[in-house]
């Protein structure tokens, strides 16, 4: 929003929310910096558990091929090739979540305390 629309909105002056916009900037940032941090945590974490359940229904899946294959005659629930289409898809699946990073990192050199690097998300 813009400062008129928000000066109208509080009833208070624009040049007052000029002024709390320059004593608040550092507060404001630092609030979204953690902001943004809990979101990267949380989607991490869901991509973990999204993970876990791709191997888990990979490797079910996975047994219960070879559970056919070794006894043939033993069709149940899910026709073969439809078993085999799905393995190749949870692989896939496992195989881009393995690819890409989870959250790009890179060691800033101009900001250190004693031997500890600060790191910063990308």
């Amino acid at each position: 929003m813009s400062f008129d629309k928000i000066a109208a909105e509080l009833n208070v002056s624009k040049p007052t929310l000029i002024s709390w916009n320059q004593e608040l900037y550092h507060e404001v940032k630092e609030a979204q910096f953690y902001e943004l941090e809990s979101l990267l945590e949380n989607y991490k974490l869901m991509r973990k558990q999204r993970f876990e359940l791709y191997c888990k229904l990979l490797s079910s899946a996975l047994e219960e091929l070879e559970n056919r294959a070794k006894e043939a005659h033993k069709f149940n629930d899910i026709p073969t090739d439809k078993l085999l289409s799905m393995v190749q898809q949870l692989e896939k699946r496992v195989q881009r979540e393995t690819e890409s990073e989870l959250v790009a990192v890179y060691v800033n050199p101009e900001f250190t305390f004693g031997t500890q690097e600060f790191l910063e998300a990308g």
